[in-house]
């Protein structure tokens, strides 16, 4: 429990829409929140108790970009920091030389702050550029936006010591707090969806069709 409270706390400064309120809770309360979630939210006989769906926010980014997302209430966000944090062996590093990707897990018992881990990522384009003629970029600033589902939850559960309790909760978390909706439902600018979000996404790493020398 203890670590899912400092999970929270690190990360807390650097989320798209910090609220006091979830930090006080989970700093003051972690051990009532996670008793209502798993003895009674996940509790199939308790059908009152239930994840709420949450408020849809904008946040500005630069040139005027607004992103959308929800802003988790303390429920809610104790949760996902706490099944990822409990899962979080499931977050791989890279899967080759060539096939690079930086952050968003776990190393020696604390999550990587981002902004090391972007250094690192902007260093090795750098050096890449040294090396090959051409490249070609993309900007994935809709990803989690088109991120369907069933698909995250199936590949949740496929992981090894993923128990059943976990792979059902977390489907019927995102289910509820997007009101059913299957779609535009992964909440923005938190470390453990951006973990889910990063990993799902090493299927592109993996995927043979994929020629280019280096990804990064």
């Amino acid at each position: 429990m203890t670590s899912t409270v400092n999970f929270f706390e690190t990360d807390f400064p650097a989320t798209l829409f910090p609220l006091k309120t979830n930090l006080l809770l989970v700093k003051e309360h972690s051990a009532e929140l996670s008793d209502y979630i798993y003895q009674r939210v996940l509790n199939p006989g308790c059908e009152a108790d239930k994840f709420l769906p949450q408020h849809r926010v904008y946040a500005t980014k630069p040139r005027g970009h607004l992103r959308r997302t929800v802003k988790l209430d303390p429920v809610a966000e104790f949760f996902i920091y706490d099944i990822c944090y409990r899962n979080k062996a499931i977050f791989r590093p890279e899967v080759s030389a060539s096939r690079r990707s930086f952050g968003y897990r776990f190393k020696s018992g604390a999550r990587i702050p981002v902004h090391v881990a972007y250094g690192e990522y902007k260093e090795h384009l750098r050096s890449s550029a040294t090396k090959y003629k051409h490249n070609i970029q993309f900007d994935i600033a809709s990803y989690f936006n088109s991120l369907y589902h069933h698909d995250v939850c199936h590949w949740f559960e496929s992981k090894d010591n993923v128990t059943e309790t976990d792979a059902k909760g977390l489907n019927q978390y995102f289910r509820e707090i997007n009101a059913g909706r299957s779609v535009d439902f992964m909440p923005h600018g938190i470390y453990p969806t951006k973990m889910l979000g990063n990993e799902f996404l090493k299927v592109v790493d993996l995927n043979g069709q994929l020629k280019s020398a280096e990804v990064v």
